[in-house]
C-alpha cells in the first residue's frame, strides 16, 4: 500500500490496483523561504543538517539561495557498514533497529533568505524526516 501527503499536510492512499511496478518512487521535502531579512541585509548561510533514520540509506540535501533555480547539494549516507542492509537480513542477521543520524552539510552562500530540499529516491526503502537545522551568520546591510 503506497500512501502520500500533500502541502496542506493531508494524506492519500494510492488507489487499489495502481502500483510503482517495482519503480523508485522519488520523495521530496522543501522548506518555505527561511529567515528573510530586510532589504540590503544579508546572512551567510553555514551549514545545513538533517535528522532522519537509518532506514533513508541515502538522502540528497540541497540549499537555494534567493530564489535561485539549483542550490548546492549533495548526497549524504545514512547508513553503516557494520549493519545488516534493509531488506537484505537472514536468519542469521543481528536485528538493527532504527537509529537516528544526523548528517550535515557546510555551505558559504550570500543571501537574503534560502530554502532547504531533502530528496529521497532509493529504491523499497522507507523515508522518515524527523529535522532539519540550519546555521547562519548574519551580515550588515549592503550600500
Amino acid at each position: 500500500v503506497l500512501y502520500f501527503g500533500d502541502s496542506t499536510g493531508s494524506i492519500y492512499e494510492m488507489g487499489k490496483g495502481l502500483t510503482d511496478h517495482g519503480g523508485t518512487i522519488t520523495s521530496y521535502v522543501e522548506t518555505q523561504p527561511m529567515a528573510r531579512m530586510p532589504l540590503g541585509r544579508t546572512k551567510t548561510l553555514r551549514s545545513v543538517s538533517v535528522l532522519s533514520n537509518n532506514l533513508a540509506d541515502t538522502l540528497t540535501i540541497a540549499a537555494t539561495a534567493d530564489d535561485e533555480a539549483t542550490g548546492d547539494s549533495d548526497t549524504k549516507d545514512y547508513t553503516d557498514p557494520y549493519e545488516v542492509e534493509y531488506g537484505a537480513a537472514v536468519a542469521t542477521s543481528t536485528y538493527v533497529p532504527d537509529r537516528m543520524r544526523t548528517r550535515r552539510l557546510s555551505f558559504r552562500k550570500d543571501c537574503r533568505h534560502y530554502q532547504v530540499r531533502v530528496t529521497h529516491s532509493t529504491k523499497n526503502t522507507p523515508f522518515t524526516l524527523h529535522g532539519i537545522e540550519t546555521g547562519y551568520e548574519v551580515k550588515g546591510a549592503r550600500r
